[in-house]
């Protein structure tokens, strides 16, 4: 008995150092993950966590903190999901990092419908679900009800601090940037340690193009924040709108030192390569950035746009129709899903988005351009010339465009073909080194039958562009319409010995062998 007994017990003692140890072992994975937390490291500290409930699915606290780590990182929706598992496993008080959440994902109605006042919480508590739930009804444009509610909040607590900011954000979005300026410079000198504040007076200055006035604030913001993600992708988002990509990039840098493999970190690493013309980069990275619910509207435009530049025209077309159903007003997704749809065989569907566009904005300038080049293809050279026209009023001063409409109206009719030229030679007079343009003026000659005009023009553009086949070759089209065979002959094999292939005078060197019987010559121009 005495033997059992003794066995009991320390089968007892064994279990309770075993539990002892399992809870100071999840004690300590929690402390870790803290640690790695109000270190910055927040995507170790995701980590610790998640092991952690690899094998205690049922750990309020890690699942309290998993949520607060990805409203952290900008993820509302895995917040929800952890907080409500947490509240579910007993965790109480959770309603204001819930509200946060659903603020993260704009559910902005749920919010309102899920999270009720408790009157039975303190005083600070009611005053910050008043102020988040003013936050709701900002979003949702209810500007008075919104109001209403950081009134609440300040009653209760005259210094609550979302409602401060609230009242700032909603005079910013009346467009008094004065009051909100003001209301925020009040909140710093009583409390200067608010990120929050500084990065909205960061976007205060940002309007003014008070770009030193933005870059202090931004600073500051991010010394102050305990964990500063979100302030960094912010700032590195309004680098990039100002076009200050190396600054952006280096925001980037850091981001990626402390948060690898965060999906906004790739979305602004895609924006930077997408505005510098990387596209299969940005393509690299912006598919690597879905599921982030800040940046839901924006992606589908720059991964359709870099998708579209590298080639993948389809996947394009998917993107850029849900960017415009979701965004029907952006002329720049219209003019992309115009090009996707032309690159995809919906010439129909390009052409009434084109239309469309020219309806809203009859100045519009790629829809003028792809417009008229639609209209040449179809031989329409009239409409062509017209759209190139009506391009051209609006950028007088650019000798390129000027020269399209030279061109357009050599090919329209017989009748312009005398205005055409005066355009290009006006365009050439501006920028001398012009190709098409004289390509364009030789061509009228020949069009209007002045042989002599178009070969002397040709001649000149030899000495021009001396090692390009093209001047060669019209001056082997003047010289076989004024019937010298011999020296048009000679023309174009200059042509092939300085562009090989050039498709102009590989043709009508076949045509002068053909008119004189010599099919072995013939034979060879196709080579």
């Amino acid at each position: 008995m005495q033997r059992r007994l003794t066995i009991k017990i320390v089968l007892i003692t064994t279990v309770l150092t075993l539990a002892a140890a399992a809870s100071a072992a999840l004690a300590g994975s929690i402390k870790e993950a803290e640690r790695y937390r109000a270190d910055g490291d927040l995507s170790a500290a995701v980590i610790e966590l998640k092991d952690l409930l690899q094998d205690n699915p049922r750990n309020q606290q890690a699942r309290f903190l998993l949520g607060q780590l990805h409203l952290d990182l900008g993820d509302g929706k895995s917040a929800e999901k952890e907080l409500v598992m947490a509240q579910e496993l007993g965790r109480t008080g959770i309603e204001p990092w819930l509200a946060r959440s659903l603020l993260l994902q704009r559910s902005y109605q749920r919010l309102l419908d899920s999270q009720q006042l408790d009157p039975e919480s303190n005083p600070e508590q009611q005053a910050l679900m008043h102020a988040l739930r003013g936050d709701a009804e900002t979003g949702l444009g209810q500007s008075k009800a919104a109001a209403a509610s950081y009134r609440a909040a300040l009653e209760l607590d005259p210094a609550q601090p979302e409602a401060l900011l609230g009242q700032a954000r909603l005079a910013l979005r009346s467009g008094d940037r004065d009051a909100a300026r003001s209301q925020l410079q009040q909140m710093l000198q009583s409390n200067p340690k608010l990120p929050d504040a500084w990065a909205l007076l960061a976007r205060i200055d940002l309007q003014i193009q008070d770009t030193d006035g933005a870059e202090a604030a931004f600073a500051r913001a991010i010394e102050l924040a305990p964990v500063d993600f979100r302030y960094r992708i912010e700032r590195a988002l309004a680098r990039i709108e100002r076009e200050d990509y190396d600054a952006a990039q280096a925001d980037i840098e850091h981001l990626r030192m402390e948060h690898a493999g965060q999906p906004a970190v790739a979305y602004l690493a895609g924006r930077v390569a997408f505005h510098t013309g990387r596209f299969d980069l940005a393509y690299e990275q912006l598919m690597q950035a879905q599921g982030v619910p800040a940046f839901k509207r924006e992606l589908p435009f720059y991964l359709g746009a870099s998708a579209l530049a590298i080639g993948n025209a389809e996947q394009a077309l998917d993107l850029l129709e849900t960017f415009v159903a979701n965004d029907p007003g952006s002329e720049n997704g219209a003019r992309l899903l115009a090009r996707a749809r032309l690159a995809t065989g919906d010439r129909d569907g390009a052409e009434r988005l084109l239309q469309q566009l020219l309806e809203s904005n009859p100045d519009d300038a790629d829809a003028l351009d792809l417009m008229a080049r639609l209209s040449a293809a179809d031989g329409d050279m009239a409409a062509a010339a017209d759209y190139r026209q009506r391009r051209a009023m609006a950028a007088p001063d650019d000798p390129f465009i000027q020269s399209a409409l030279g061109i357009a109206l050599i090919k329209a009719d017989a009748a312009s073909v005398d205005e055409g030229i005066k355009v290009l030679e006006q365009a050439l007079r501006q920028a001398p080194n012009q190709l098409p343009a004289d390509i364009g003026i030789v061509a009228a000659q020949l069009r209007k039958g002045d042989h002599e005009a178009a070969l002397a023009a040709a001649r000149a553009m030899v000495d021009k562009y001396p090692n390009n086949g093209a001047p060669q070759a019209l001056a082997g089209i003047a010289q076989a319409a004024m019937g010298n065979l011999d020296g048009a002959q000679a023309s174009f094999e200059q042509a092939l010995a300085l562009t090989p292939g050039e498709p102009s005078a590989a043709g009508n060197l076949a045509a002068i062998a053909l008119s004189r019987g010599d099919v072995d010559a013939v034979s060879y121009t196709h080579l």
